[in-house]
């Protein structure tokens, strides 16, 4: 379940929001990406250092991008990875770090629940979408 991957990456291994995200989809959706392909999202946490586009939206586009939208054409990859980003902002209202990470940051466990809802929207996403 990708729930329980999110929690080894992020909350077990210390990871940021976007490897995290990355690196547990990369294990449940057998993605196939090695240890230093998933070192390219380690510059998107913190909505990349600057507050902007959430690092679990961003390790979530990355593996809709690997898993599906790398096999069907640009308007169909668009519309998926529009849709899913459209879904996080009418749940949240918002998809910068800047605006989220006041909301749902805990001081013990980060981000995590946040990252848990954003993740059943990742399965969400692939279920509908899975090619």
């Amino acid at each position: 379940m990708l729930r329980d991957k999110v929690k080894k990456y992020y909350l077990d291994e210390g990871k940021n929001c976007a490897e995290s995200m990355l690196s547990a989809a990369n294990e449940e959706y057998e993605l196939g990406l090695t240890e230093s392909d998933l070192e390219i999202m380690r510059g998107f946490g913190g909505g990349m250092g600057y507050g902007l586009t959430c690092g679990a939206i961003a390790g979530s586009v990355a593996a809709l991008s690997k898993l599906i939208c790398c096999k069907v054409d640009k308007e169909t990859s668009h519309n998926i990875t529009s849709g899913f980003v459209g879904e996080v902002e009418k749940r949240f209202e918002n998809t910068n770090c800047s605006s989220l990470t006041p909301i749902h940051k805990k001081e013990d466990i980060r981000c995590y629940e946040l990252l848990l809802q954003i993740a059943d929207i990742l399965d969400d996403t692939v279920a509908k979408n899975r090619v």
